[in-house]
């Protein structure tokens, strides 16, 4: 019943923002003015883009290497991304009641809510909201009927977004974590016996990479007539940097404002794990170029 609520309220907070929204472009580039005063042009540009969905500092070959490796959702903040870190500030404390979790989970999705009025946004943040709370509560059946609920009612409002690839892709990497996130994880830690903290957050980025991957895959290779077969390779592979660069990229966003040694402090962190992912879709674009299936 609780999950019935959310996809109700989800759809009316929608059409809501929808009608009456403010893009606050002051505060977007105040958010993103540290990434650009702090660190290098291009890994600037990505951290915009992977935090706050800002595109237009890419540059076409940095782009292009996202999208031949089939990575390119990472740039338009999609609701893989959202989903971690929802998830990151939901589970800070292991003693919070579901309650509150779900209140500060809902509190993190209105905060990027307040700040675009983009529908490819919207939507991830709408998503993003579904998968995260079904996570937090265990209830991937429940998040399910939320999850039905909420896109039958954006289609029935919005109906031309049925045709809409991020509508789809942001759907699809939904109702993929919510049916398949849990039961690959299971897997997963069947597969592997370490028990060791890095190896189990590893494990739960690759379930959650892994679930989103089912239903995008293929629509993907329908919507754009092409695919790797090192897709969900590289998925997997920069599934573990995603989550750290969601959450230290809003913090850095903050904490440069604060108290500025600090946020260079985080800077200098946010450079590695940035030029870390940057090293592996690069070296996986030589090669994924060599795997492309086309239709």
């Amino acid at each position: 019943m609780f999950f019935l609520k959310i996809g109700a309220l989800t759809f009316i907070g929608y059409w809501i923002l929808g009608i009456g929204y403010y893009h606050f472009t002051e505060m977007i580039d105040s958010l993103i003015r540290p990434y650009f005063l702090l660190l290098p042009h291009d890994i600037a540009s990505v951290a915009a883009a992977m935090v706050w969905g800002q595109k237009t500092d890419l540059t076409q070959n940095m782009y292009d290497v996202f999208k031949v490796t089939g990575l390119v959702h990472l740039l338009v903040l999609s609701g893989q991304n959202i989903t971690l870190l929802l998830g990151f500030f939901a589970g800070l404390e292991k003693k919070l009641g579901y309650k509150i979790k779900a209140v500060l989970t809902l509190a993190i999705g209105a905060f990027y809510l307040a700040l675009f009025k983009d529908p490819p946004i919207l939507r991830a943040v709408c998503m993003a909201g579904i998968s995260s709370l079904a996570l937090i509560f265990n209830a991937p059946v429940s998040g399910l009927w939320a999850f039905i609920i909420t896109v039958s009612a954006l289609l029935i409002a919005y109906p031309q977004w049925i045709t809409s690839i991020s509508f789809l892709l942001s759907a699809g990497a939904t109702l993929g974590i919510l049916l398949f996130y849990l039961p690959i994880r299971s897997w997963l830690l069947r597969v592997i016996t370490i028990r060791h903290g890095i190896v189990l957050y590893c494990i739960d980025a690759g379930a959650l990479s892994l679930s989103a991957q089912i239903f995008t895959t293929p629509l993907l290779l329908a919507f754009f007539r092409e695919w790797s077969l090192l897709s969900i390779p590289m998925n997997i592979a920069v599934g573990w940097l995603i989550e750290p660069i969601m959450v230290l990229g809003v913090l850095e966003s903050v904490l440069y404002y604060v108290f500025a040694p600090l946020g260079i402090l985080g800077a200098y962190i946010l450079f590695g794990l940035i030029n870390a992912l940057l090293i592996i879709v690069q070296a996986g674009a030589v090669v994924a170029k060599l795997f492309v299936i086309r239709i």
